[in-house]
C-alpha cells in the first residue's frame, strides 16, 4: 500500500479546510463539478468526488512531455466517511494539543 505523508504546512491546509471539505462530503454545498479539489501544498490535494463516497488525500503529478495537466499518482488514501469523521475529529482538536503550532501558516 503507497500513502501520502503530509508534513506540517499541508496538516495545518487540511485543518483550515476540513469543515469545507466536510460540508462537501456531506451534501452542506452542493457542487456540480464531478470533483472538488483542494490542494493542501506541494501537489497534494484533498478531494471529494460524487463517484468515490469519501475524501481523497492524494499526491498528484504532471505526466512527461505534458505541461498543464494533473493526474492522479498512486501515493495516497480514500477515506471512507467515518474514517473522515475521526480524522476530522482529531484536526479539531489538533491545536489545542499543539499550541507551538497555532500561529502555522497554511500554503497560499
Amino acid at each position: 500500500m503507497s500513502f501520502v505523508r503530509l508534513k506540517m504546512p499541508q496538516v495545518i491546509q487540511l485543518l483550515w479546510e476540513s469543515r469545507r471539505i466536510d460540508d462537501l462530503l456531506y451534501g452542506r454545498n452542493p457542487y456540480t463539478a464531478r470533483e472538488q479539489r483542494i490542494h493542501l501544498g506541494a501537489n497534494i490535494f484533498a478531494s471529494v468526488n460524487k463517484q468515490y463516497e469519501g475524501v481523497s488525500v492524494r499526491k498528484w503529478y504532471t505526466p512527461e512531455g505534458q505541461n498543464e495537466s494533473l493526474r492522479p499518482g498512486l501515493l495516497g488514501v480514500l477515506l471512507p466517511p467515518d474514517a473522515w469523521r475521526k480524522l476530522y475529529d482529531v484536526l479539531d482538536k489538533f491545536v489545542d494539543y499543539t499550541p507551538h503550532h497555532a500561529n502555522d501558516m497554511a500554503c497560499s
